[in-house]
């Protein structure tokens, strides 16, 4: 299915149309957003702002910040904050927290105090700081609400960043690797498991190969959302249903200017949601989902009248959000209305696209295992991992992606020697999907486990659904009692959800060592490693310390006459 409406017959037609009677499905979702640049200048272009060096500059813009996110929330209004790594680096140096936010640092705040209206993404121009390590830099800061998986700003057809020579790629990467997990650059030694992936690409910049550099003059600027394809010019504007990653849109030039007046910037603006929701009205657009964003940056935040400009914007909008003609939502809420409310249809407006998926997404998805239940996988120590066994799952009509969910006691992965985890999510190719599941046994309780693997896919066609049973035996790691509390070994509470205290007893002074052990027997957490008097000891496990992930783990009491295990179970 094709769209062939140009954005400037749509704009001349719609203005006949009375867009005071649009109904409530027809609803443009709308928030401001802001950048944070690396490197940016102030208003007088002669103060490079480093926000790294100087705890006074900082301290201004982030009063600017929190007189933004005031008016945004006072007003009932949705605002994406995203910020490059300079502006994050100055909050772990110099942000401790004060009475303004609740002695909370300012990240934080955004997150956690501002009923939901904001959200922290991040942005990064792929320099030093890649996307992941702006997003760690956001869940240190941030560590209960951590970074959206939205990129804040991409370029759609070349390498993220200036990493091309003459005119060729050749160490970058392009936004479609951002949907399979980016790993740490600057931070990878601090820690090398982290990985951030990314649901949704926002803006979509055009690289210039002849000039080698990011043209923003020709930006995407489309209104709808869809799951692009490739880097092509013909692949981008392909949707492809059940793809990694999706686009949404960002819209036209809505942008508050830097020297233009109040007035100016309030009717510029005004002129170009209403152009939108008019359009939105003509036949053959309705029904379709739109989106679109008001673009300031922190750069001019110190400019005399911009937080005016951005007040009298707040105020000029509230007869559209009560009519319901447009609905506040952050870049994270737009995608899950597009998923939930609008079954992922694409809509490319005002640009050309393709859909191939519309039949398929009608018609009814099917999955199928090649095995019913996998062969027992014997016996297995607590703490270690069976060999892995496979089987070939195929899907047909598949208008989303395909989530496997392991019982407890099992994993899944995609390869016999990748990773594997109680959860996996496979991406179908145009609707269709052929390839081998592997699983593998992982117990943590003695005894028989019998397990389900569930493989389900959600599209506009209905749900499919099929299972693979799975069992095995557990059994007690050697030299681990099966009841570490015989020895005084306890935690409380078990589960952990944030902090728990351990408690054991010493009959006479030992050199002791308390560590956390993962499934696969590797250290996680150094709790205690010290000489101690004999005596009840109780000491404090704090889970967010160490940025534990849900799961099953081991605590190991280690002292020259003894260890013991007790099973932890954390819960965040």
């Amino acid at each position: 299915m094709k769209v062939f409406l140009s954005f400037s017959t749509a704009l001349i037609l719609a203005f006949a149309v009375n867009i005071l009677a649009q109904p409530a499905n027809d609803t443009l979702y709308l928030n401001f957003n802001s950048h944070c640049e690396e490197s940016d200048k102030d208003p007088t272009g002669t103060v490079t702002l480093d926000y790294t060096k100087s705890q006074t500059l900082f301290a201004q813009y982030r009063a600017y910040v929190k007189q933004i996110a005031d008016m945004v929330r006072s007003k009932g209004a949705k605002w994406d904050y995203q910020s490059d790594w300079n502006f994050l680096l100055a909050a772990q140096q110099f942000d401790k927290g004060d009475a303004t936010t609740n002695g909370k640092n300012i990240i934080q705040w955004l997150n956690e105090d501002n009923n939901g209206q904001i959200n922290v993404d991040p942005h990064a121009h792929q320099n030093a700081y890649n996307y992941a390590d702006v997003a760690y830099l956001i869940d240190q800061l941030s560590p209960t609400i951590k970074a959206t998986k939205v990129v804040g700003g991409f370029t759609w057809n070349g390498p993220m960043g200036n990493q091309t020579l003459m005119g060729t790629a050749i160490a970058g990467y392009t936004w479609d690797s951002l949907s399979k997990g980016l790993r740490l650059r600057k931070y990878y030694s601090a820690n090398p498991t982290y990985t951030w992936k990314a649901d949704v690409l926002l803006g979509g910049a055009t690289y210039d190969y002849k000039q080698m550099q990011t043209a923003h003059g020709q930006d995407i600027n489309a209104v709808g959302a869809w799951r692009p394809r490739d880097t092509t010019s013909v692949g981008f504007f392909t949707h492809v249903c059940g793809g990694a990653i999706a686009t949404i849109g960002v819209g036209g030039d809505a942008l508050l200017g830097e020297t233009t007046s109040v007035a100016t910037d309030a009717a510029t603006i005004m002129g170009i949601i209403r152009s939108t929701l008019a359009a939105m009205q003509i036949a053959g657009n309705r029904g379709k989902f739109y989106a679109m964003q008001i673009q300031t940056n922190q750069r001019d935040f110190s400019r005399a009248g911009y937080m005016d400009k951005i007040n009298t914007l707040l105020d000029s909008l509230k007869p559209l959000a009560a009519s319901g003609q447009i609905k506040w939502a952050t870049h994270m809420e737009k995608f899950t209305a597009w998923k939930t409310l609008y079954n992922e249809k694409p809509n490319f407006y005002p640009r050309i696209g393709t859909d191939p998926c519309s039949s398929t997404q009608a018609a009814t998805p099917s999955l199928t295992a090649s095995l019913a239940s996998l062969p027992d996988f014997g016996v297995v120590e607590i703490g270690k991992t069976s060999t892995p066994q496979n089987y070939t799952l195929s899907g047909a009509n598949l208008g989303a992606s395909v989530t496997i969910n392991a019982s407890a006691g099992f994993q899944v992965g995609a390869s016999a020697n990748g990773a594997f985890a109680s959860t996996l999510t496979l991406t179908p190719s145009n609707g269709s999907l052929s390839t081998t599941v592997f699983a593998r046994f992982a117990p943590t309780a003695t005894g028989v486990t019998a397990g389900t693997i569930t493989h389900t896919s959600q599209s506009a066609g209905g749900t499919a659904t099929t299972t693979v049973k799975t069992s095995g035996t557990g059994k007690t790691a050697v030299g681990v009692r099966e009841n570490a509390a015989d020895a005084g070994l306890h935690v409380q509470p078990n589960p952990a959800t944030n902090e728990s205290v351990v408690r054991f007893t010493l009959e006479q002074r030992e050199s002791v060592r308390l560590a956390l052990y993962d499934v696969l027997g590797r250290e996680v957490a150094l709790v205690l490693d010290a000489e101690l008097e004999a005596g009840e000891h109780n000491w404090s496990l704090v889970v967010r310390h160490w940025s534990l992930v849900d799961g099953a783990y081991f605590l190991r009491l280690q002292t020259r006459t003894f260890s013991q295990t007790q099973l932890v179970q954390v819960i965040r």
